[in-house]
């Protein structure tokens, strides 16, 4: 069985004791055989990783691993992620901001939660994820008088919460920016060949928002039909995920039938060449599964005159 290993933070790894490795920038690889796997020792180097600790990766642990890990199936191996622990005890506060009639805040107690406080009501949650940083805006928008809850680590996650009334949560999305001038829109950049970014303009239908428009562009420097034929079916995923036009990539039966994509493909949150003990052709698509656990599934094309003729997702 195929392992990966890969972190947030600098950490040393030992498998039965033994040094294996640093990881943090870099993904380290090892295959063990599946009625001797190790016990494995995480050793954080600096106090983004908080605490040592150890495991044995077999079904229980993967199946179920704890908040400072995430473990991705790769149909033939496994994706062992470490990520910053946020579950400290002491009480610590991120950010906060007091108006005169709310008071909203993010903060570290047995993990990042947020409050939002008003005279005649008041709201929590746990974030379920760790937090660097969080900023705060007050908007009107149809009616309606909102808070943004933009919180920060490697990527930025947006929180928007109904004021006006009962207090309650009506939007959570990653962004890379948004904007609560003249309407309300978000927008998210894609660290893909294309570098595309989705900006999509929101209206509130009382209940919750709803996407209003959607917007799809590319990078300066991106010319799809310069493309190497084979990085196209890279293209298309990446296109395909975003919401953008995938017209130009389909033939034959598949453009006929190009409604029916969406359904069988699923809502996969990102695409990967295949590992080493995979076909060639075969490109994984990340879906997410639960908190802390993704599964990869893995397509295969067929090309005409560099238009998709076939395609065919495999689970095994």
């Amino acid at each position: 069985m195929y392992f990966y290993f890969s972190s947030d933070y600098p950490a040393a790894l030992k498998f039965n004791g033994i040094y294996f490795g640093m990881i943090k920038d870099t993904v380290k690889s090892c295959n063990f055989e599946s009625e001797k796997v190790p016990l494995v020792e995480v050793l954080p180097l600096n106090a983004e990783g908080a605490f040592s600790f150890a495991f044995i990766p077999d079904g229980n642990f993967l199946g179920a691993p704890p908040e400072n890990v995430s473990v991705t199936d790769l149909k033939g191996g496994f994706l062992i992620k470490l990520t910053r622990n946020f579950g400290k005890s002491e009480f610590s506060i991120i950010a906060q901001e007091k108006y005169r009639d709310l008071i909203v805040t993010v903060f570290n107690e047995n993990g990042v939660k947020l409050s939002l406080e008003k005279s005649d009501d008041f709201y929590a949650e746990t974030l379920g994820y760790g937090v660097y940083s969080a900023k705060f805006e007050r908007f009107f928008l149809q009616n309606g008088e909102f808070i943004a809850v933009m919180t920060e680590t490697a990527e930025k996650t947006l929180n928007v919460y109904g004021i006006t009334g009962k207090i309650k949560k009506v939007l959570e999305i990653p962004v890379s920016e948004y904007s609560a001038a003249n309407g309300f829109s978000t927008t998210q950049s894609f660290k893909d060949m294309a570098k595309h970014k989705v900006t999509i303009n929101w209206e509130y239908s009382g209940e919750s928002f709803k996407e209003a428009s959607h917007t799809v562009t590319h990078g300066d420097n991106y010319d799809v039909e310069k493309l190497p034929d084979q990085l196209l079916p890279y293209a298309f995923l990446e296109e395909f995920m975003c919401g953008g036009d995938t017209e130009w990539f389909l033939g034959g039966n598949v453009k006929e039938k190009s409604g029916m994509l969406k359904n069988y493909l699923g809502n996969y949150i990102g695409v990967m060449p295949p590992p080493r003990f995979r076909a060639e052709n075969e490109i994984g698509l990340i879906y997410s599964k639960s908190a802390h656990l993704y599964e990869v599934k893995y397509v295969t094309f067929q090309f005409e005159n560099r238009k998709i003729t076939n395609l065919k997702l495999s689970e095994k």
